[in-house]
């Protein structure tokens, strides 16, 4: 499968890759998620696919990382825009991550968790906008793993993080986020959490409570967050052609 959408523009593609695989225990052994092959018949890593689907709006990929390998160098530079390297040993939440970027980051660019997988169609804004990713067709269980968002049309009133019971009103949010700077700056100026960290969840409601305007697309199709084995076997079902 692969992902269509409408959308008139070309910016930088950030891809948070940081972050601990300890869910995939073994599959994982310390290496960063992104390097991880979907089916072991088969060379497709996690961040070919990821890659291959938003190339089309991608002028180049900045890959967030926790150390540079030969291994993550050598899957860079196989991929079809050019990349580079981001080393970030301790992040501190994923709105931290991207906010310790924010210097050298353009006015509007594309952020995508690194274990979040998408195909089909993306119905949305076609021109540059700040916001996020819903998927409509999301099963409860879904809603309740990732995060919730409250839109009237395209707009996004409202957002939370894994609610307990969803309402019917909210759908499923995606690790897909578009960027200019007011959502950066929104992001900068987020106070971390009782734990130090600074999600991106957060400070999506800290920009919406900061009056940031934030609109939606979204995905009609299917969607994967790799967080373990089961998640993994799916996408390499989903997204890998026969």
């Amino acid at each position: 499968m692969r992902l269509e959408a409408g959308f008139d523009w070309r910016v930088p593609l950030v891809v948070l890759g940081a972050g601990r695989a300890r869910r995939l225990g073994r599959l994982a052994a310390g290496r960063s998620k992104v390097a991880l092959r979907l089916r072991e018949d088969r060379p497709e890593r996690l961040l070919d696919v990821l890659v291959e689907a938003w190339a089309p709006w991608a002028s180049e990929l900045w890959l967030v990382v926790r150390s540079e390998d030969e291994e993550l160098a050598r899957l860079l530079a196989e991929q079809p825009i050019p990349g580079r390297l981001v080393l970030q040993p301790e992040p501190r939440g994923t709105a931290a991550a991207v906010a310790a970027m924010a210097a050298e980051l353009p006015a509007r660019f594309l952020v995508v968790l690194g274990d979040c997988l998408v195909a089909g169609r993306m119905a949305g804004p076609a021109s540059p906008f700040a916001g996020l990713a819903v998927w409509p067709g999301a099963a409860r269980n879904a809603v309740r793993a990732n995060y919730a968002v409250r839109l009237a049309g395209e707009r996004v009133l409202a957002v939370e993080e894994k609610p307990a019971e969803p309402g019917p009103e909210q759908v499923c949010g995606l690790g897909v986020y578009f960027f200019d700077r007011a959502l950066l700056e929104a992001m900068c100026e987020l106070p971390p959490d009782r734990q130090g960290r600074r999600e991106i969840t957060d400070g999506l409601a800290f920009a919406l409570g900061s009056g940031v305007a934030l609109w939606a697309t979204r995905l009609h199709g299917r969607y994967v967050n790799v967080n373990n084995p089961d998640d993994l076997r799916q996408a390499g079902g989903w997204f890998l052609q026969p």
